[in-house]
């Protein structure tokens, strides 16, 4: 999907191949994500998409080997510019920004999980030696956390109410329910 506004485009789509780095001829890295923002049949059941060529310039560094094709992703820019080739029409972003899918931040964390595990040498949680302040079967004390000020309000009694002095008759047959 293409929106364009008054200020900008924005692009939205999934990745049709990996992003690729590149320097310029100026030594300025620069990502190049190639998206299919819109895809249709036409009469003959052929399908037909469009394709933006998009420019990421800032932050190259941070997106190295996080995307990969088919990712959804949201580009926006200023402009979308496009040129023809041999009857053919090509575009072009400049992008100023990329936001992921969802389905793309969760595989980042299971990738961050993935890693955690690998590092710890049980390859998970490991059994703590010193006692914790859960080991007194929950009766943590005041001074278990020193660095806490007291914060907590003092324990109220619950009110004691006989069935005279209740507000609401259970009884009555007026009650709606």
């Amino acid at each position: 999907m293409i929106i364009k506004t008054n200020t900008g485009v924005k692009v939205l789509g999934t990745l049709a191949r990996d992003p690729k780095i590149k320097e310029a001829k100026n030594g300025n890295l620069f990502m190049s994500l190639n998206i299919k923002s819109h895809s249709a049949k036409d009469e003959s059941g052929k399908w037909n998409s469009t394709f933006v060529e998009c420019t990421v310039w800032r932050n190259v560094e941070t997106w190295d080997g996080l995307l990969e094709k088919g990712d959804a992703v949201e580009v926006f820019g200023r402009e979308l510019k496009s040129r023809e080739v041999d009857g053919k029409t090509y575009w072009g972003l400049e992008a100023d920004g990329v936001f992921v899918g969802g389905l793309v931040t969760a595989r980042w964390v299971q990738q961050v999980i993935d890693m955690m595990q690998e590092a710890s040498p049980t390859g998970g949680f490991s059994e703590v030696e010193e006692p914790t302040p859960f080991d007194d079967g929950g009766n943590a004390q005041k001074n278990d956390f020193p660095g806490e000020a007291d914060k907590l309000p003092a324990q109220t009694p619950a009110p004691v109410t006989d069935d005279e002095s209740r507000v609401i008759d259970d009884d009555a047959e007026d009650l709606p329910f």
